[in-house]
């Protein structure tokens, strides 16, 4: 984190509410371009002393376990409820967006500086509503705008519905993300850069987690898996996935949120060697 990020973030813990610390965002990085730094696999192409001398001057979005590869380059961190671990931060600690939708599973040492809620993405919809009601379906980029609504829409990806937000309130001119792969075709499988099991929460079970002995592992929109619990298995798993065909829904709506971006004054880079994303958008190297 520099200097600068730093003083907004003591700007914002003395703000009252969302939309105070919002006016404080709005603008502070006009111009700069801002590194958008994803989970998926080809984010492991790079390693993590590489990463923290090339971006260590830059303006750095880290979402979820990138964290632990930047550290403290690291200006913003952004989490929600799934593969949610507890993060040791350094000292100044990023500023740090998160969302939450009511049913999702709880998320002990998770302070964010900015929470902002989750909606159309639980039990509160029927199902066909909520999937119509996906940013990646309906494309209705404008409507979510922070200085719109403080409600995110279901992406589904924190990309979607707070990264590329944010960098739009922030006032950049352009976006490079990395490791946005986006997932595999035809799979409800979402591959990551670490080695999968390595980031489940520790936490005792809160006993709405328990029946009679079983584990329910929750998933995205409500869904659960039960199984036999071990006297020793004090872990929630939170371990997210796709509904089917939402990878393709996901890599056909990239090129309408490219224009959307480019409408905005924002150019977009991907640095992947795999990106589902529309081969209108760029790629590059870092």
């Amino acid at each position: 984190m520099d200097r600068a990020t730093a003083l907004i973030r003591e700007k914002i813990k003395k703000c009252d509410g969302i939309d105070e610390k919002l006016s404080v965002l709005k603008g502070a990085y006009t111009g700069k371009t801002a590194y958008i730094l994803t989970c998926g696999p080809s984010f492991g192409n790079y390693t993590a002393d590489y990463l923290r001398k090339r971006l260590k001057d830059e303006l750095v979005v880290s979402v979820k376990q990138t964290y632990d590869t930047v550290g403290n380059i690291a200006d913003f961190h952004l989490l929600n409820s799934w593969n949610y671990k507890k993060y040791d931060y350094a000292e100044p600690r990023p500023i740090l967006l998160a969302e939450k939708h009511p049913v999702d599973p709880e998320t002990p040492f998770l302070l964010p500086d900015l929470l902002f809620p989750l909606i159309n993405a639980g039990s509160d919809l029927p199902l066909e509503e909520k999937l119509q009601k996906r940013l990646c379906v309906a494309q209705n980029f404008e409507d979510y705008l922070f200085e719109k609504t403080i409600n995110r829409p279901l992406g589904p990806g924190i990309v979607y519905e707070l990264g590329f937000y944010l960098a739009v309130h922030l006032g950049v001119s352009k976006i490079i993300i990395a490791g946005w792969d986006i997932g595999i075709p035809d799979s409800q499988i979402m591959p990551h850069f670490y080695k999968e099991g390595e980031h489940l929460m520790l936490n005792k079970l809160p006993s709405n987690l328990l029946r009679k002995g079983k584990l329910v592992t929750l998933q995205p929109g409500g869904k659960s898996i039960v199984r036999d619990l071990e006297d020793s298995d004090l872990k929630l798993i939170n371990t997210p996935g796709f509904y089917d065909d939402e990878v393709e829904k996901i890599a056909a709506s990239t090129s309408a949120m490219y224009k959307w971006l480019l409408s905005k004054g924002i150019e977009l880079e991907i640095v992947s060697d795999r990106s589902l994303a529309s081969d209108e958008i760029p790629r590059s190297l870092l």
